[in-house]
C-alpha cells in the first residue's frame, strides 16, 4: 500500500480540528445560572482579618459584618460595624438582592455619614462577586471584589 503524505496531513488536520472543537467546549466559560445561589455563600456573621497579608483574625476585629437573609433567601440584610475605641459603631446598612429581570445582584447601602448608593453585580464564578457602586448623581464610587476562599474565608 502506497503511503500518501497529503492524505496524513488532511487526516491529521481534521483529526486536530475535532480535538480543538471538542475541548473548546470543555473549557469555554459558561454563564452563571445560579447568581441567587451564589449569593447566599455570604449570608452569616463576618470579621476582618489581622491585615491584609494574612486571614488570620484579631482576637478584637477592627470590621464586624452581619449579613441576614430576606425574602426567601434572595435577599440580605447587611450591617457593618467598625471599632473605634471601646465600642463598635454602626458604619454602613445594605439590602442586597437577586434581581430576575437582569440576572443581577443589586444593593442599596447607606453609610453613617448619610451617603447612599446602588450597586450592581454579578458571580463571574464560583468564588468570584463583583459589585460596582455609584452614588444617586451616577458617578461610579468604588468597585468591591470577593474572592471567596472557602465557606468562612473571603
Amino acid at each position: 500500500m502506497m503511503d500518501h503524505p497529503s492524505i496524513k496531513k488532511f487526516t491529521n488536520s481534521i483529526l486536530l480540528l475535532f480535538i480543538l472543537i471538542g475541548t473548546n467546549t470543555v473549557f469555554s466559560q459558561m454563564p452563571i445560572a445560579e447568581q441567587a445561589d451564589r449569593l447566599q455563600q455570604y449570608l452569616g456573621f463576618w470579621v476582618s482579618s489581622i491585615d491584609h497579608t494574612t486571614d488570620s483574625v484579631a482576637s478584637i476585629p477592627l470590621i464586624k459584618m452581619n449579613n441576614y437573609p430576606t425574602i426567601d433567601h434572595t435577599a440580605m440584610s447587611v450591617d457593618v460595624f467598625q471599632k473605634e475605641g471601646d465600642i463598635y459603631n454602626h458604619t454602613l446598612t445594605e439590602l442586597i438582592g437577586y434581581d430576575t429581570k437582569t440576572d443581577s445582584i443589586f444593593a442599596l447601602g447607606k453609610s453613617a455619614l448619610g451617603d447612599m448608593f446602588l450597586g450592581k453585580g454579578e458571580f463571574t464564578s464560583k468564588t468570584d462577586w463583583i459589585m460596582k457602586d455609584r452614588d444617586f448623581t451616577g458617578k461610579e464610587t468604588m468597585t468591591v471584589t470577593f474572592d471567596f476562599k472557602n465557606q468562612t474565608d473571603v
